[in-house]
């Protein structure tokens, strides 16, 4: 199994036009609206700066989101494959990612890891999300998903979230893909921040289903990122 990391086919590259048109989706209900509070490009403007500040003490008011990473470990051999989404400019002008090819019949522990390359060294912003894990929580959704955020029909992966935060909610970090079909289709990744309101938390139970249900309009937030990857299974 090999790991591509340049867009190799027709779905990669219309996803490359349309990706652009869905990293800043934000709002929900009872979110702010607001764009997230790493980016996509550039340096936080006075306004997001503002936000950032109204609603936490994070340390990550300057760094942006440049790679998402995707690692699945056969749960049986050990073998590790890397699939990556990259903003390699920080201004969505030169997207890459690859496909994931995945073995049918696996079951892979699946870990993401969240990076500002644009750094030197890169920022690795894996260790905020885990610690600060009562606002933040991953969904997986697409064609090719079944599991809490997602109801494919048809499903090639479905998805169980393997941690959580301080509260016993899940984060998404680390979690587990079972194969149960060959075939193609999509896998999205979203990171959502939910924020503390008045105090009062607003990442609660039951968001996951929240979003296969009625999608993101229906969760508190916005989101930091959503990419998406092509799904193989052979």
């Amino acid at each position: 199994m090999q790991n591509t990391f340049s867009p190799s086919n027709t779905f990669a590259v219309l996803m490359a036009l349309s990706l652009g048109a869905c990293l800043f989706s934000a709002g929900g209900k009872g979110g702010s609206g607001d764009s997230g509070d790493w980016g996509w490009s550039g340096t936080s403007s006075d306004e997001d700066d503002a936000h950032d500040h109204d609603h936490h003490d994070h340390d990550h008011d300057h760094d942006l989101i440049t790679t998402v990473v995707l690692t699945f470990e056969d749960a049986s051999s050990g073998e590790r494959f890397v699939y990556r989404w990259a903003d390699p400019t920080g201004d969505s002008s030169e997207m890459q990612f690859d496909d994931i090819l995945l073995d049918s019949g696996a079951e892979y522990d699946l870990t993401v890891q969240v990076l500002d390359e644009l750094e030197n060294p890169a920022v690795d912003l894996t260790p905020e999300i885990a610690d600060n894990g009562d606002e933040y929580q991953f969904f997986f959704t697409g064609s090719g998903i079944s599991g809490p955020a997602s109801s494919s029909a048809a499903p090639l992966l479905v998805h169980e979230y393997a941690d959580s935060d301080a509260n016993g909610l899940p984060i998404g970090l680390a979690n587990t893909m079972a194969v149960v079909a060959s075939g193609a289709g999509e896998l999205g990744v979203t990171l959502r921040h939910m924020p503390r309101e008045d105090g009062q938390p607003t990442k609660v139970e039951g968001l996951a289903e929240w979003v296969a249900e009625d999608g993101f309009s229906a969760v508190p937030g916005y989101n930091e990122f959503q990419v998406y990857f092509g799904v193989e299974v052979y």
